[in-house]
């Protein structure tokens, strides 16, 4: 007889609002990047429109850390996704060494 691990609903309920939160944070986060580096770039635009583009600074420092938050979510999210299916594999396959050797034993 083989048994499947199941999730509780609690468990998966829990699940999805992390993840909601995840991408919330990562939808906010490139938001506010893309309105301040705006911002900045008007104000050099009015202050500055010859000079030395400065946001440029603010643009590439930000810019890489929205970047990464980005490919951490990616990773969590897509971890989380495979997780599931590989402790499903692992238990299925534990499950059939484990008949195999009683089986054996018998």
């Amino acid at each position: 007889m083989e048994q499947n691990p199941k999730i509780t609903k609690d468990e998966l309920l829990k699940l999805a609002k992390r993840r909601v939160i995840m991408k919330k944070a990562m939808q906010w986060h490139a938001i506010v990047f893309l309105l301040i580096n705006a911002l900045l770039c008007a104000i050099y635009y009015l202050a500055t429109p010859n000079g030395y583009f400065w946001p440029i600074w603010s643009i590439v420092g930000w810019g890489a850390g929205v970047v990464i938050h980005a490919i951490v979510t990616g990773v969590a999210l897509s971890s989380t996704r495979n997780k599931q299916s590989s402790v499903e594999k692992e238990y299925q396959m534990l499950l059939k060494d484990f008949n195999q050797n009683d089986d054996n034993a018998n």
